[in-house]
Order: structure tokens, then C-alpha cells, then sequence
């Protein structure tokens, strides 16, 4: 029998958090990334008031994930990725913090 941690139904995103930068450890830029990801079919969001957001965010905090979430949809961040072809699944990348795409 599986045991999951989260609730069985809902939106609820798988992250990576560990594409590394110049910003951090890394060792290619975010543009360098970047290029590589989209050649990848990777989607990107970046805005200022998503990084200044962003910076908000325990990432490691169950219900801060869920505020983030909830942010990320009611502002229209998910609805645009639709409209730009990103589909379940897909790779999202917003600055250094990426997910898989389920809406």
C-alpha cells in the first residue's frame, strides 16, 4: 500500500530545487540555463514582483508551497503557461525553483 504525504485529490506540483546557478553554486548563468531548458521544451516565468515573491517563500514549508500555489493561480501564472503550450508534465522553471506542470 502506497502512503502519500499529500491529499489524494487537488493540484500539487513535484519541484526540483536544485538547478544550481552563478546565482548560487552553480556554474553557468541563469541565461546559459535557460537556453539549455528551452531547447529542452522547459517553460520559464520571471517577473520582479515573482522574484521579490519568491523570496517569501519557505520552500521546504508544506502550507508556504500551498500559498505559493495559490498565488501562482489566482494571478494567472498557470492559465498564461496553458496558453503557451505547456502541458501536464512539463518542466516549469521560475528563476532557480522548477516543477512538473499539473493544472
Amino acid at each position: 500500500m502506497k502512503k502519500y504525504l499529500l491529499p489524494e485529490s487537488g493540484n500539487f506540483y513535484k519541484a526540483n530545487l536544485h538547478c544550481h546557478t552563478t546565482l548560487s553554486d552553480g556554474e553557468m548563468t541563469r541565461e546559459e540555463v535557460k537556453e539549455i531548458y528551452k531547447k529542452n521544451g522547459k517553460f520559464f516565468v520571471e517577473g520582479e514582483w515573482l522574484y521579490n515573491f519568491m523570496g517569501q517563500i519557505n520552500f521546504n514549508d508544506y502550507e508556504s508551497l500551498n500559498f505559493f500555489q495559490r498565488v501562482l493561480d489566482k494571478s494567472g501564472v498557470f492559465k498564461a503557461l496553458e496558453a503557451k503550450g505547456c502541458h501536464d508534465g512539463d518542466t516549469v522553471s521560475i528563476y532557480d525553483f522548477e516543477f512538473d506542470f499539473v493544472y
